[in-house]
């Protein structure tokens, strides 16, 4: 027992070490109302070698979506509940804007809205994933490996997508 906690140990490291490296270089447009949470998720990102734009709530994220050139921002990782314009809105605005990327830019939900008709919601405003709060990061940088193209699928519970 002691000899597969080790090789599970192993393994796990490795596998840490591959999300990682997928988030180094990778810019990412952090979409969150709360400033405390989004400190600490963009130190947590960055920490992983991501560079993270912050954007106080969904109308400031389709705003630095579309002032941005295309293939900017890797992936969109949007509160769903914020003030002004919620996520949902934020995604149909910005896969709806007329640039290459508008279509295909992955957006993640993060809310602690996670019945199944709540992720059923965010899938068809055109997000990619859902990943319920309280976030957690590992998990959470499984899923951005995954919408990005990159890493291994994400865990099972989090395995909310098209």
């Amino acid at each position: 027992m002691e000899e597969n906690h080790g090789k599970m140990r192993t393994a796990a490291r490795h596998l840490l070490s591959l999300i990682g490296s997928t988030l180094q270089g990778r810019r990412l447009l952090l979409v969150e109302d709360n400033d405390l949470n989004a400190e600490i998720a963009a130190t947590i990102l960055e920490g992983d070698g991501a560079y993270v734009s912050i954007a106080g709530d969904g109308a400031q994220a389709v705003e630095a979506f579309a002032a941005n050139p295309a293939g900017t921002f890797d992936a969109i990782l949007m509160d769903v509940v914020m003030p002004k314009m919620d996520s949902l809105a934020a995604t149909r605005a910005i896969r709806a804007l007329d640039r290459p990327d508008a279509a295909t830019i992955p957006i993640i939900a993060m809310t602690g809205n996670a019945f199944q008709e709540d992720v059923q919601e965010c899938l068809e405003a055109g997000m990619n994933a859902h990943i319920a709060k309280p976030i957690d990061m590992t998990k959470a940088e499984r899923v951005i490996a995954k919408v990005v193209g990159e890493g291994p699928p994400p865990i099972k519970e989090l395995e909310i997508d098209q």
